[in-house]
């Protein structure tokens, strides 16, 4: 039961980061730390086995 809670928060995670067009947005939004939403999400795409974002730096 945890892990599908887990997998729901993961997924639920990476839907307001689609939508809001930003880790740090999103972070900004739910008032967490963009490092651990950055975490949670790495986290998510490690257990689905799959790149979900293309990351790269500001310029």
């Amino acid at each position: 039961m945890l892990k599908l809670l887990a997998k729901s928060y993961a997924t639920f995670l990476f839907c307001l980061c689609d939508h809001d067009g930003s880790l740090t947005r999103a972070a900004n939004q739910l008032h967490i730390s963009q490092p651990a939403f950055s975490y949670a999400n790495a986290q998510f795409e490690s257990d689905l086995q799959v790149k979900l974002f293309d990351r790269k730096a500001n310029d």
